[in-house]
């Protein structure tokens, strides 16, 4: 029961969270790892769990999608090979070496929120239209989303701020859509490769749809900002205390 409780409550929280700023892996994560689950499956089952959330934002961006006047194939083959590439590096990772880095990813992605509202107000003429670049770029942030996927929206948005003329809600929209196909990808690798515990799949999975429902109704009456501070403490919080292990 107590084992349920936390998966329930993680689900809960992290979904609210990925719904308002992001960061919901930060509770996923350590509460799967709580319960006695290695880090690489921790990750992977944590990572599917959220994923309800991430289609719910696609179709709330459904209409802004639609009138993008972008060609979007580039996003999408990036997303999807950068998602298969990174969760391939995740099941053929060594449990320990996974747990060695684990630290580092949770400080790369802590870093990701600090900075990242930061990088979405430059525009850099010179990378505009490297194509390729741009393209490698994107891919470089999906494998990451593949591998860990802690931190990968606002690393997206970030990036495609920086990359492309559109504003910031055409970035944002295409930030989910290259969220969902990258996790979507990466999840069924992680099924083939047994990395998911499907027990528990679907009570966190139903718990963070209901967190990412509360999130969203929660997000027209809170400050975006506040959430964003307490991720970044949570973030700070869980990068100390997988560095004193």
């Amino acid at each position: 029961m107590l084992d349920a409780l936390v998966i329930i409550l993680a689900g809960l929280i992290g979904g609210m969270l990925n719904s308002i700023a992001g960061g919901g892996s930060f509770i996923t994560l350590p509460a799967l790892m709580l319960i006695g689950f290695s880090p690489i499956t921790a990750n992977a089952t944590g990572t599917v769990a959220l994923l309800p959330g991430y289609v719910a934002s696609v179709w709330h961006s459904r209409h802004t999608i639609r009138k993008l006047p972008n060609n979007l194939t580039p996003y999408v083959i990036a997303s999807l090979l950068g998602g298969m590439c990174g969760a391939l590096i995740l099941n053929w990772s060594d449990e320990k070496h996974f747990d060695r880095l684990l630290p580092w990813l949770m400080l790369l992605s802590t870093l990701a929120f600090v900075i990242g509202p930061k990088i979405t107000l430059l525009k850099t003429n010179a990378i505009r239209h490297q194509y390729l670049q741009h393209f490698l770029i994107l891919f470089a942030i999906c494998l990451y989303g593949g591998y860990f996927n802690g931190g990968v929206g606002i690393m997206l948005l970030a990036g495609l701020s920086i990359m492309t003329n559109t504003d910031i809600h055409n970035s944002n929209a295409i930030k989910n859509l290259m969220s969902v196909m990258l996790t979507t990808i990466a999840s069924l690798f992680y099924w083939m490769a047994d990395l998911i515990d499907f027990n528990l799949l679907f009570m966190m999975g139903i718990s963070a749809l209901f967190g990412g429902y509360l999130g969203s109704r929660l997000s027209y009456s809170l400050s975006q900002k506040n959430f964003r501070v307490i991720i970044i403490f949570l973030g700070c919080v869980m990068t100390l205390i997988y560095f004193n292990r």
